[in-house]
């Protein structure tokens, strides 16, 4: 099957309308910040979104992680403050109620709970779970080349497994020729390229044409950018900065800002709208101020975690807009 210009540009606006409308679904839903949106349809395409999953979930949690102990100050100056006022309420219980029991056992250890420690002090040797620890190890540096190597290299077996089962076993015997051109041992842009000029020669330059004229998150752009981005890091730059990443991913920068608002605002304010609502428990102002000051600092920094969630997107939502193309023109 032979696709014309025109047949090829309507795929791809039918696919990223396709992708954008599952993008909105979750816009509206509770704390929802899916890792990766459910949108390849082979088993192989399936098995890649899988392990994107783990990665960014795992650097979710290393983001938040860093994000924890370099505000651990601040943290733990707004944790006694929540936790004075809770203990404070709970004495305010009739006297022979459980939560009034707990808070009186509760007020002895206090001192413990809440006592200095010294990880943060001038020793010239700090503790690696520490803000100079950290900042001396370079951890976040790391889980950046971490996320981009292991990314670049799930779309390497991806694309190797696409060519497999799309490409070599569906090709008529006219175009058996055409496969020689595939590098088996390739980059991940060689093979990318190699395999939408099996689809149509012309392919590579009619997608840069359709994402010229597009307006939304320029997909291609970030998935050439994470190429250029990981070859830096084998050969170049080890350890990314992070100013350089987000000034070449701008726009996914820009959305994962956006993202860690929308959930600041929805843990530090709906709960309390809920408990309200509820009228079950009554949380004074103050203590509300202090949990909204708690949640701000917790999660100031998760937005680096998101920013690595949106390149991902963006290199998959490309990916599959390619793999359609393939199943459109094999009749998959």
């Amino acid at each position: 099957m032979r696709f014309s210009k025109e047949e090829i540009e309507a795929i791809i606006k039918q696919r990223v309308n396709f992708l954008e409308s599952e993008v909105l679904k979750t816009k509206n839903e509770e704390f929802s910040f899916p890792l990766i949106h459910d949108i390849f349809s082979s088993k192989f395409g399936k098995n890649l979104e899988e392990k994107c999953r783990d990665l960014t979930g795992f650097t979710e949690l290393s983001m938040l992680s860093i994000s924890i102990v370099n505000k651990s100050k601040k943290l733990k100056t707004f944790s006694r403050k929540l936790f004075d006022e809770g203990l404070k309420m709970s004495l305010e219980e009739d006297e022979d109620s459980d939560v009034r029991k707990m808070a009186e056992a509760l007020i002895p250890i206090k001192s413990l709970l809440f006592s200095k420690n010294s990880s943060d002090s001038n020793d010239k040797t700090p503790d690696v779970l520490s803000k100079k620890g950290m900042q001396k190890m370079k951890v976040t540096q790391r889980c950046s080349a971490y996320y981009i190597f292991a990314f670049y290299a799930y779309i390497d077996v991806y694309l190797d497994e696409l060519y497999k089962n799309y490409f070599k076993k569906k090709v008529p015997d006219e175009e058996k020729d055409l496969l020689k051109g595939f590098p088996e041992r390739g980059g991940v842009k060689e093979r990318t390229k190699s395999l939408l000029q099996l689809i149509r020669r012309d392919l590579p330059e009619q997608m840069d044409e359709f994402y010229g004229c597009y307006n939304g998150l320029n997909d291609k752009t970030a998935y050439e950018l994470l190429i250029d981005t990981r070859h830096e890091i084998a050969h170049a730059n080890p350890l990314p900065e992070l100013r350089k990443l987000r000034n070449k991913f701008r726009k996914q920068y820009s959305e994962a800002k956006k993202k860690r608002d929308t959930l600041i605002e929805r843990i530090g304010v709906n709960l309390f709208e809920e408990e309200d609502k509820k009228k079950e428990v009554l949380i004074s102002s103050k203590m509300k101020k202090t949990y909204s000051k708690f949640v701000t600092n917790l999660f100031k920094d998760i937005h680096l975690a998101f920013f690595f969630v949106e390149i991902g997107l963006s290199c998959l939502r490309y990916l599959s807009i390619i793999e359609e193309i393939a199943r459109m023109k094999y009749n998959i």
